[in-house]
């Protein structure tokens, strides 16, 4: 186990080692939202997935970046990124090296 994988497992104890090799490499922890929505529905036996809009579904599997006009009318560009919980909602990830973000995506947004 390198360095970069131990600071990683000490950040989240919960993930398993195949999700840390994929994590330190930037890929996400989850290859697609049905690989995610399993594994929660599993920790979570309350799990709802009604925060998770469809039209983000696609640029979440694929992790390429989109630009996003919010209900406030601001416009911000980034990768599709999710929370974790028994309530997960789709995120706005401005740049590579986020972990979280502010920016969280409902069906009020647009994607431009």
């Amino acid at each position: 186990m390198t360095k970069k994988d131990k600071v990683l497992k000490d950040r989240a104890p919960y993930l398993e080692p195949h999700d840390i090799t994929r994590y330190s490499l930037g890929q996400g922890i989850c290859d697609d939202l049905l690989d995610f929505m399993d594994r929660e529905r599993r920790q979570y036996p309350n799990f709802d997935d009604c925060n998770l809009s469809q039209k983000f579904i696609e640029a979440f599997e694929s992790q390429k970046r989109i630009r996003v006009k919010f209900e406030c009318g601001t416009i911000k560009s980034g990768t599709v990124g999710v929370t974790a919980g028994c309530k997960p909602c789709f995120m706005l990830m401005l740049t590579f090296r986020d972990l979280s973000s502010l920016w969280l995506l409902n069906d009020k947004c647009e994607i431009i």
